[in-house]
């Protein structure tokens, strides 16, 4: 398969922080990792065709793995309660500012690459 341009979001609707990964996928068959990162309840997504090679197992080929190398992360954290928000709102509107109810961050390049390996060292240590 082909290198693909990808994005990945995720929204939280209790807070309205999101985050936004733009990169590029590969799949991957890496056997170990799909059997580290393998959970039972994937047997629900793939039918065991009884001959004992495709069973939803972790063994299965039918299970690869999607590999996003991350080239752009933007991502919006709520900092401000809900009163506080609805204020900040109001008097955006009011006076004609912007409202600012978090923080909105780009990472790219440089910052991405310390990123990627402040979250290394962190699993190193867990």
């Amino acid at each position: 398969m082909r290198r693909q341009h990808v994005n990945l979001s995720y929204y939280d609707a209790s807070s309205s922080s999101w985050i936004s990964i733009a990169g590029v996928a590969n799949v991957s068959n890496d056997r170990a990792r799909i059997a580290e990162l393998y959970s039972p309840m994937l047997r629900s997504w793939f039918n065991d065709e009884g001959d004992g090679v495709h069973d939803g197992s972790a063994t299965d080929p039918r299970i690869e793995l999607i590999e996003v190398a991350p080239r752009e992360i933007r991502f919006f954290l709520e900092t401000k309660g809900t009163l506080a928000k609805t204020v900040d709102i109001v008097s955006a509107t009011l006076t004609g500012s912007t409202a600012a109810p978090g923080v909105l961050r780009t990472l790219k390049g440089h910052e991405l690459e310390t990123a990627k390996t402040l979250v290394g060292n962190a699993v190193k240590l867990l």
